[in-house]
């Protein structure tokens, strides 16, 4: 179970390493925006355990506005809270992935 969104950045970061795929950690995109990571160089991935929609809503569209950016993953643990994102953010796919039953 993870309590905090750096223990789940660490449990992300750890499994990436053991499948030996490329990734960066806390990539700056433009000035105030790091992605947590970015994957084979172009997925931004995101993780969020607390926050509103609006709040991640602005956020990706912020980061899919990055020319480093080809495609977005949300994990999240917040169900109810982020799974009404739309598919797409400027023309850029974006999936989220709902780890339910992950937080105290």
């Amino acid at each position: 179970m993870f309590r905090a969104e750096l223990e789940l950045q660490d449990g992300i970061e750890q499994v990436l390493t053991a499948e030996g795929i490329e990734f960066e950690r806390e990539v700056s995109l433009a000035k105030g925006d790091k992605v947590d990571f970015l994957i084979e160089g172009s997925i931004g991935l995101e993780v969020k355990v607390a926050g509103g929609l609006s709040g991640v809503t602005r956020q990706l569209h912020r980061y899919a506005q990055s020319d480093r950016i080809a495609s977005l993953l949300l994990v999240t643990t917040r169900l109810a809270f982020h799974t009404n994102l739309p598919g797409e953010l400027h023309g850029k796919p974006l999936e989220v992935a709902t780890l339910i039953n992950s937080v105290l």
